[in-house]
């Protein structure tokens, strides 16, 4: 199969746009066993694989995709091979676009459309129609070869991973945790992952829920890890020792502590957190949170609301998962009454009565490691 593949973003580079065509025709390598080739603002590539389309889908920086037939710069070769693309199409009535980069070509753009459509129109009795047509033949003119495309998906745009630089993502096994992790990746950072969890107090299946995520996860990236944290012992020295109101942050603010022990490359810790979506997530609780940390501390959706976020979680594919019923150590030993408006004093006075060092070494040294 002979594929065109399209960027956006990366078109409006400058001196660099160089690297980031290499990293993702690395990345798209990485995908699908093919032989690929740089052009003018594209990248085309020839694979034996059936069906390749769902893997280019996951390779970020991808704007849009499209098998080909490929053909000479030959107006007559063009029409014969586009009648052929039109004949597979069950349809009654379609109009032809042109994109021509190659401005040494006899035609313009509309002078090649009239002329394939009226030839189109000959050979198949069809309707020409230039509104709301059945099917849209879209060619393109390149420097050496022209394109007729027979179908095109879009891909989700963004920069190819690892092509700006790497992130330790907090995944809560929840629907939003994963959805800002791809967001990362989809801002050209190669992502590991943490998950706190609280097994053996918990079914097994929250662990195998999180996994499975992770692999999902894994897919649209190179490699990546995923480090498992116990978290049991800690949240019980809070419950024992803190204020109530006071547990879910106080959670918060180990997890980052135990986080930035993993952070070897890592240039930011990720986090899943929208803007007053839950107690926790209020500014002054966020700042609260962060002071703990002199790390860049990135929330991808912190503006969005829990509709757009779920939006995103269907079109990643990892909805699905998420939404299966099984705890997590944010759902362990909640309070009732949570604060909502923490002052950092009241944090730290709270924070006296707890082992921090020997509570976090001992998360460290229980930590297990899926790659």
């Amino acid at each position: 199969m002979k594929i065109l593949v399209r960027y956006a973003e990366i078109g409006l580079k400058g001196r660099n746009r160089g690297f980031f065509e290499k990293t993702l025709m690395r990345n798209i390598k990485n995908k699908l066993d093919c032989t690929i080739t740089r052009m003018s603002g594209r990248i085309f590539l020839e694979t034996s694989d059936k069906d390749p389309f769902p893997k280019l889908k996951k390779v970020f920086g991808i704007a849009s995709f499209s098998e080909v037939l490929k053909t000479d710069l030959d107006l007559e070769v063009i029409k014969k091979e586009a009648l052929k693309v039109l004949k597979e199409k069950d349809i009654e009535s379609f109009k032809v676009e042109t994109q021509r980069s190659n401005k040494q070509f006899e035609l313009t753009s509309p002078e090649i459309s009239r002329e394939v459509g009226a030839f189109l129109e000959e050979q198949t009795k069809l309707e020409v129609k230039l509104k709301d047509p059945d099917f849209v033949l879209n060619l393109e003119i390149q420097n050496k070869n022209s394109f007729i495309i027979r179908q095109t998906e879009q891909g989700f745009g963004g920069l190819p991973v690892s092509s700006a630089g790497k992130v330790l993502s907090l995944l809560s096994g929840g629907i939003d945790s994963p959805v800002s992790s791809l967001m990362m990746m989809k801002r050209g950072c190669s992502v590991d992952f943490i998950h706190f969890h609280n097994y053996p107090h918990v079914k097994k299946a929250s662990i195998d829920k999180v996994k499975d995520l992770f692999n999902l996860l894994k897919d649209y990236q190179n490699s990546c890890q995923l480090i498992l944290i116990p978290f049991t012992d800690v949240q019980k020295e809070i419950v024992t020792k803190c204020p109530a109101k006071l547990r879910i942050l106080l959670y918060r603010r180990f997890m980052l502590r135990i986080t930035e022990k993993f952070m070897v490359r890592h240039q930011a810790i990720v986090s899943g957190e929208s803007l007053g979506q839950v107690s926790s997530q209020t500014l002054e609780n966020m700042g609260v949170v962060n002071q703990i940390t002199s790390k860049l501390f990135l929330r991808p959706l912190v503006g969005m609301d829990k509709v757009d976020i779920i939006d995103l979680a269907k079109q990643f594919g990892t909805y699905e998962t998420s939404i299966q019923p099984h705890e997590d150590c944010c759902t362990f030993f909640v309070p009732r009454s949570p604060e909502t408006k923490a002052r950092i004093g009241e944090i730290e006075l709270a924070e006296k009565d707890l082992d921090i060092d020997a509570l976090v070494k001992a998360c460290v040294d229980s930590v297990e490691i899926i790659s």
